[in-house]
C-alpha cells in the first residue's frame, strides 16, 4: 500500500515543521537568559532578545539532587499550549543557587494558600 505523492509531501512538511519549532525552541532565542523564581512558585522568564513572560510553576515540576525541572505555564497562554520547560543540573549554577531553588521549588506556596504552621494563633 502506498501513499499518494501529495500525502506523502504534506506529511514531510509537518513534521520538518514541527523540528524546525522545537530546536528553535531549545536552541535559538528563545532560550532563557535569566530567571526569577518567587517563594509563591511565580517564574518570570527573560529569553536572550530582552522578551520577558511571568507564569506560574505547575506541580509536574521535579525536584532532586542530580537533576531539577521546573514546568511552567505563562499567563495568558491559550488551553491548548503546551507547558514550558526548564531543565537544572547542578553544575548550570552555582551550589548556592541551586540549594536554593531547590528549596523555593519544594516548600514554596501557590498563591492564596494560607501560609500556616500548624498553630492556631487566636
Amino acid at each position: 500500500m502506498t501513499m499518494p505523492i501529495a500525502a506523502t509531501i504534506g506529511c514531510v512538511a509537518i513534521v520538518l515543521s514541527v523540528l524546525v519549532t522545537s530546536l528553535r525552541g531549545c536552541s535559538g532565542r528563545g532560550v532563557p537568559a535569566l530567571v526569577h523564581v518567587g517563594i509563591d512558585r511565580r517564574i518570570a522568564v527573560t529569553d536572550r532578545t530582552g522578551r520577558s513572560r511571568a507564569g506560574a510553576i505547575l506541580d509536574d515540576s521535579y525536584v532532586g539532587a542530580a537533576l531539577t525541572t521546573i514546568v511552567w505555564s505563562a499567563d495568558g497562554d491559550r488551553w491548548w499550549r503546551p507547558a514550558r520547560t526548564i531543565i537544572f543540573v547542578p553544575d548550570s549554577l552555582p551550589p548556592d543557587e541551586f540549594r536554593r531553588l531547590r528549596v523555593v521549588l519544594r516548600y514554596g506556596c501557590p498563591p492564596g494558600e494560607a501560609e500556616t504552621s500548624g498553630v492556631d494563633a487566636g
